[in-house]
């Protein structure tokens, strides 16, 4: 830690985004309290699997092939995922990816991707000033040595945030909301697609259908937390 950093930390206590006690941006007893996934069934219609790979029958039906997630949603994640979130409080990234590349060498070894996170659209980045699964995404792969790329999708049109909806309608709010800006760069190329949270799998899917209309080999997923 340099002095800047010292000083900064001395005017402005980091305070975890878990209890909110201040020393760091997550305390030792919030990150032991955190429940590792199993990722043991099918992340669509939970039928038994293995590695969080879909099961033959909702293969045929999404276009992703595995969804790995790293922490099991409760309580205390769904906090954690507010505050990074809503609260801008970033700095809490770093030490939660770590999480991460421990559930990529568990379940997804040695496959080699390109890393692209689920973008903003352009009117949600202004109005939040960061996009905090690229955020994730990019810390994600700078320690897992894989290569990332924000400039491959695009959200094409603002969507109303997919907590508020039922599962019909999480569907038709994503439809077509992402487009791929450079085709040529995922020609035969594997994708890990990177979201903070997999919930119904919609928005995840949708990017993942898009990424494999343009030509993708294969599309997989990456979550902090399965909900």
């Amino acid at each position: 830690m340099n002095i800047i950093e010292t000083m900064l930390d001395f005017l402005f206590p980091p305070t975890c985004v878990g209890c909110g006690n201040e020393g760091s941006w997550v305390c030792a007893e919030c990150l032991g309290s955190l429940k590792q996934h199993t990722n043991d069934r099918c992340p669509f219609c939970k039928k038994s699997s293995v590695r969080g790979f879909l099961c033959l029958w909702c293969r045929e039906r999404y276009a992703l092939s595995q969804v790995i997630a790293a922490v099991a949603w409760d309580e205390h994640v769904r906090r954690i995922v507010h505050t990074i979130k809503f609260g801008s409080v970033s700095l809490c990234i770093p030490i939660l990816a770590a999480l991460l590349r421990d559930a990529w060498h568990v379940y997804g070894g040695e496959w080699n991707s390109v890393v692209v996170p689920i973008p903003l659209h352009a009117s949600r980045m202004r109005e939040r000033g960061f996009n905090q699964a690229a955020l994730f995404a990019r810390e994600f792969a700078r320690g897992a040595c894989l290569q990332y790329r924000d400039d491959i999708l695009i959200r094409t049109r603002a969507t109303h945030a997919q907590a508020e909806l039922a599962r019909d309608e999480r569907l038709r709010n994503v439809e077509g909301a992402f487009a791929c800006k450079k085709s040529e760069d995922v020609l035969d190329v594997s994708v890990l697609l990177f979201d903070d949270v997999f919930t119904s799998g919609s928005t995840l899917n949708e990017a993942a259908r898009t990424l494999r209309n343009a030509g993708a080999r294969d599309v997989r997923a990456l979550t902090f937390a399965h909900g």
